[in-house]
């Protein structure tokens, strides 16, 4: 610092080249702190892929099913162990072989923020990534095929002897399950052909809840029109079911006796079937083959045989064809001697 003396009081002389490095540290740090910032940024945005995606609502409900049988109880929390298991459930391991563990651990810790465990949200991205490199194994098969066909001789529910009914059906004691259809309009014998699915949510024991409700637009509650259940030992069969049930009509509306026509099938009862039936009629068809091969090879040496012994049999015998009987017959009339018998032989 240097001082100048005047005639009334001394006075600073603040050093301009000082001031000016001062500010060019400032302004060098403010540089270095920007351009850390946007190397970070940078680095983001290399490394780190944003997509917003869409889940159909198959894909949706089975993911959430997955999510909620193996997660901790009461936590919705996915663990790695049971992030493992549940790829192995759905087949991933045969898909990958020995690299299963490996990819395992790696799609853990891609998608987990905290290292320890999944979220719901997480798990779907995950999902999400392994239904579009694996589409055969996500989403699942479902377990059920429900198809909601009609309904005969509902009570009316209006002033003009009509209803607008809808009919729901889900796994009973599970609501989120829980699928109806469209409503018709004025009528008390409505078709709806309409298929459902369980929502991955049936276990071999668990009945199905029918009900059929009249449609009002507005009300909170609507008039149950009837009620059906169908226990799992009617369906989880091969064939599943197919047929009438008998409504159960609230005391209010009196005496009638709706019924509702529904199909429900186990798929993996049909697909194995479907399949056992496929390897039967692939053996079935490899013995008929193995059979006239065994017949041709049988009737071109007797034509040989016919030659050699008895040329006059030969041409009836070509005549015969594939008949058994006729060549049999012949055998046996070709003529008495010694050529006679060397031809049966």
């Amino acid at each position: 610092l240097k001082y100048r003396r005047s005639s009334q009081r001394p006075f600073l002389v603040r050093p301009v080249m000082a001031r000016s490095t001062a500010r060019a540290a400032t302004t060098l740090d403010k540089g270095v702190a920007a351009k850390a910032t946007s190397s970070v940024h940078r680095i983001e945005a290399a490394t780190i892929k944003r997509t917003q995606v869409t889940l159909t609502e198959r894909m949706l409900m089975d993911s959430e099913a997955l999510f909620a049988y193996h997660s901790q109880e009461n936590a919705q929390l996915l663990p790695r162990g049971a992030l493992t298991e549940m790829l192995r459930d759905i087949g991933l391991e045969a898909k990958l072989g020995d690299d299963f563990r490996a990819s395992a651990r790696l799609a853990f810790d891609a998608h987990s923020g905290d290292s320890h465990f999944l979220t719901l949200p997480e798990f779907k991205q995950l999902y999400y990534m392994i239904s579009m490199r694996h589409p055969g194994l996500l989403p699942r098969a479902s377990s059920l095929s429900i198809t909601i066909v009609r309904a005969r001789g509902l009570p009316p529910a209006d002033m003009a002897g009509k209803s607008d009914p809808f009919c729901t059906v889900q796994i009973s004691g599970k609501p989120r399950s829980k699928s109806q259809t469209v409503h018709a309009d004025k009528t008390l014998d409505p078709v709806w052909g309409e298929e459902f699915y369980d929502k991955y949510a049936y276990e071999e024991g668990d009945s199905l809840d029918f009900a059929v409700v009249n449609y009002e637009r507005g009300a909170r509650e609507s008039d149950v029109l009837g009620k059906a259940k169908l226990p799992s030992s009617k369906f989880h069969r091969e064939g599943g079911f197919d047929d009438e049930l008998r409504l159960t009509v609230p005391p209010e509306f009196g005496r009638y006796t709706p019924t509702l026509r529904v199909r429900v099938v186990v798929d993996a009862i049909e697909k194995a079937a479907a399949e056992a039936r496929a390897v039967a009629e692939a053996a079935a068809a490899e013995a008929a083959n193995r059979a006239n091969g065994s017949f041709t090879c049988s009737h071109q040496r007797m034509q040989a045989a016919f030659s050699l012994y008895a040329p006059e049999a030969a041409a009836k015998l070509a005549i015969a064809g594939a008949s058994t009987a006729a060549a049999v017959e012949l055998m046996t009339t070709v003529g008495e001697g010694s050529e006679a018998g060397d031809a049966q032989d």
